[in-house]
């Protein structure tokens, strides 16, 4: 695992540069699959309610009143609670979706997040496998990876519907960005253990379970590094604070709701 240095990212434009090609055309197909598939109609009830959500929020309002004969306006996953209507779910992508709605464009957060995502990839891939005893200018594992992405009918299709798997994906690899320079840059090493944290406690927002499951062995693997004292355990302690500052968003929504 090795930095960027100038010198060495020069070295790698080509592959740069195929990857934003990959990534533009991954926008392009996800365009595509929205407007001519999904023709910017929510499918399934999920993403009905997630829009519902959005809606409530881009009013800046957490709930609205419930309506008469409430029967007659019924949505599963949409909730009625003392005259008040809101969806059960997190609030972390109804959030990002409630941007879309201001825009006119609720689909254009997931194709947004689904692109940037593979960017975030093809950078993990930069990182983790183009060594210093390699030569970066053939170094094509970040170009591999976001082919596959490219090529991926469910990574296509997630993104390009309105429910909330593409932004728990980009959270968990942001979450990995941030980990690879926190225990391998020691400057600002703290801040990006902050990253870490919040970028999980913005999943787990979004995707709680998701959430739990990489947070549980991300802290595994940072433990471990403390055991062998390659990293203070102080650190622990940053990435936990960065992910609880996000994550009680979850429980002062319910309770502002």
């Amino acid at each position: 695992m090795n930095r960027i240095n100038p010198r060495s990212f020069i070295k790698t434009l080509p592959m740069w540069a195929g990857i934003i090609a990959l990534c533009l055309v991954t926008f392009v197909a996800i365009t595509l699959i929205t407007q001519h598939i999904f023709e910017y109609v929510p499918h399934s009830e999920d993403e009905v309610a997630y829009l519902f959500q959005a809606k409530v929020l881009a009013e800046n309002r957490l709930t609205v009143p419930t309506p008469p004969q409430a029967q007659a306006f019924w949505s599963p996953f949409v909730i009625d609670y003392d005259q008040q209507r809101f969806g059960k779910y997190p609030p972390g992508w109804p959030l990002l979706l409630s941007f879309g709605i201001r825009l006119g464009a609720p689909w254009l957060i997931n194709a947004i997040l689904g692109t940037v995502t593979l960017a975030l990839i093809g950078l993990l891939g930069y990182f983790y496998y183009c060594t210093d005893e390699a030569d970066r200018s053939r170094c094509l594992v970040p170009l591999l990876a976001v082919g596959l992405g490219v090529v991926t009918p469910g990574f296509l299709f997630l993104s390009s519907s309105l429910l909330s798997h593409a932004a728990s994906l980009f959270g968990v690899t942001l979450a990995l960005v941030a980990l690879f320079q926190t225990v391998t840059v020691s400057k600002y090493r703290y801040l990006y253990g902050i990253g870490v944290g919040a970028a999980l406690g913005a999943t787990f927002i979004t995707r709680p379970f998701a959430a739990l499951g990489v947070g549980l062995a991300v802290g595994i693997f940072v433990g471990g590094l403390v055991l062998r004292r390659e990293l203070q355990p102080s650190l622990l302690l940053w990435i936990a604070g960065g992910g609880l500052l996000v994550s009680l968003l979850l429980p002062l929504f319910w309770w502002a709701a």
